[in-house]
């Protein structure tokens, strides 16, 4: 059975005796569906109230999970109460608050079910005192099956390939050496206060190896959800969990080489399809999108009657993209937690050593193909400032000063929240120079001509040399400047900074200065 939902109509009390009780709230009572559980005096200990289903379709290789509404009033006389699947472990679940008093609180229990059950007793358990008679209040009972957690030996798509004939290896990526880019203008050394960096070292030159990059075919693949990740048999791919959000599909690791999260079994099956996913951020952050998954459909062994597995499309930026770079194979999109089964599935992870998911140079073919669907002017030379003020992240408080001074530079200011599609690309495809701060826009760069100018703002707690990377690839001429960090919140995303405008306006002349 894979979903369970019903409302529970009726409550079996399993306590007993007899006592007066306090009148029930009258507000509550009005409300539709309320169940009253009473608690006599002179009773103590364990009471239970349970709601019994019998079904013969219970699914016992899932977990399943209650939940209700409680209300406990102020004078409630009790050390505790549980929410549970009587006579299972509950494995997780959000418990009962206690000195939550005259208010609804949803609570919830998921237990897994063993083989050979027919019937579930969702129970609540209340600790009473006994010294006075009481009452407890629930509505909106329900039960619906749960992911189940299963364990699985985590493995590279190479050890998987050496150890089961489920997987192998059809096609080979050119390895590819390629030297970082300089520093041009700007920051060209180190400076002399202390900064964060990723990677470290980004002022000592550095060569990015694009090595042992393979395509590979695995079978009975099941892909879970829209981060991605696949299993084949009882193997996991590290790759493919790599990027996944850990919280969210709560998957742990244990020293004997397994990993388990919660999954579900598959919905559907597909015969032929290639894998195009980057984890949580894959669907839902610009610049992943645009540099880890679009590329990865240049996979040479992307045949025409292969579906495009994708995570579900939440922007109209990506169907718009995956327009102009495919419309010949059926697409496949996968929402939430949904899981498919994939009879033959190709797989290419091409990651850089240090550095993340950026695309090997031969995948770039992507952007050319994008490029040439908004038909930019090859003879223009715009000057383009991308703004950040239509982000809360990293928010740099001086930024009107930098606004007047790429102004001052002829610099064209662009905000790129509600800005079409098309006309984001044709910015970046006609720029001759490009000046922006740290953020997910400015991945665009992809679209720009071999050489344009790439001048980068940076904050000293996250110099992150992600985009300078991409640079390297392209290839495009780079330079930076680094700015200092305001304020002292933990996550580094709500800080705020400031960046002087002399050394912004330095990087400017010498990027200036190099322009034929």
């Amino acid at each position: 059975m894979h979903a369970l939902l019903k409302t529970l109509k009726r409550a079996v009390t399993l306590a007993t005796g007899g006592g007066s009780h306090p009148s029930e709230p009258p507000m509550i009572m009005r409300e539709e569906g309320v169940l009253v559980h009473r608690l006599p005096a002179n009773t103590s200990g364990a009471v239970h109230f349970a709601h019994t289903i019998t079904c013969d379709n219970i699914d016992t290789q899932k977990s399943y999970t209650v939940s209700a509404s409680i209300y406990i009033p102020q004078g409630f006389a009790g050390k505790s109460i549980d929410l549970s699947l009587y006579g299972y472990r509950t494995v997780s679940g959000t418990p009962v608050d206690l000195n939550k008093r005259d208010a609804w609180q949803h609570v919830s229990a998921t237990a897994e079910i063993p083989p050979h059950q027919h019937g579930l007793v969702p129970a609540l358990t209340v600790d009473h005192d006994g010294t006075q008679p009481s009452s407890i209040y629930s509505k909106d009972w329900r039960l619906v099956s749960a992911p189940r957690r299963r364990s699985f030996k985590h493995v590279t798509c190479a050890e998987l390939a050496a150890i089961s004939p489920d997987a192998r290896i059809i096609g080979d990526i050119p390895d590819v050496s390629v030297p970082v880019t300089p520093i041009r203008y700007g920051q060209t050394t180190k400076p002399d206060f202390p900064v964060v960096e990723y990677p470290p070292d980004g002022w000592t030159p550095r060569t990015m190896e694009f090595r042992d990059q393979k395509v590979y075919e695995l079978h009975g693949a099941v892909i879970h959800g829209e981060e991605g990740i696949v299993t084949v048999g009882d193997h996991v791919l590290e790759e493919t969990y790599l990027l996944a959000s850990l919280d969210k599909i709560k998957l742990r690791w244990a020293g004997d080489g397994t990993a388990s999260f919660e999954c579900t079994e598959p919905t559907g099956i597909i015969s032929k399809g290639s894998h195009h996913f980057s984890g949580y951020p894959g669907n839902r952050n610009y610049a992943h999108w645009m540099v880890d998954i679009l590329p990865s459909i240049e996979t040479p062994a992307t045949s025409g009657d292969s579906a495009l597995i994708l995570p579900e499309l939440y922007h109209h930026w990506q169907s718009a993209t995956l327009d102009m770079v495919d419309t010949d194979h059926v697409r496949v999109l996968l929402k939430g937690e949904q899981t498919v089964r994939c009879e033959k599935l190709t797989i290419s992870y091409m990651r850089l050593v240090d550095s993340g998911h950026w695309p090997h140079p031969s995948r770039l073919a992507v952007a050319s193909r994008i490029t040439a669907h908004v038909n930019p002017d090859p003879a223009a030379r715009r000057r383009i400032y991308i703004s950040r003020r239509d982000s809360g992240a990293r928010r740099m408080v001086n930024e009107a000063e930098i606004i007047a001074l790429a102004e001052e530079f002829g610099f064209e200011i662009l905000t790129l929240t509600g800005m079409p599609i098309a006309e984001q690309i044709r910015a970046f495809a006609e720029a001759e120079i490009v000046l922006g701060s740290h953020g997910a826009g400015l991945s665009n760069v992809i679209f720009c001509r071999d050489g344009t100018i790439f001048c980068e703002m940076l904050v000293d707690g996250y110099v992150q040399w992600s985009m300078r990377r991409l640079a390297s690839v392209l290839p495009l001429r780079y330079g930076c400047a680094i700015g200092r960090e305001i304020g002292s919140e933990a996550n580094q995303h709500d800080k705020q900074w400031r960046i002087d405008p002399d050394r912004v306006r330095e990087m400017v002349q010498a990027a200036l200065a190099d322009i034929p």
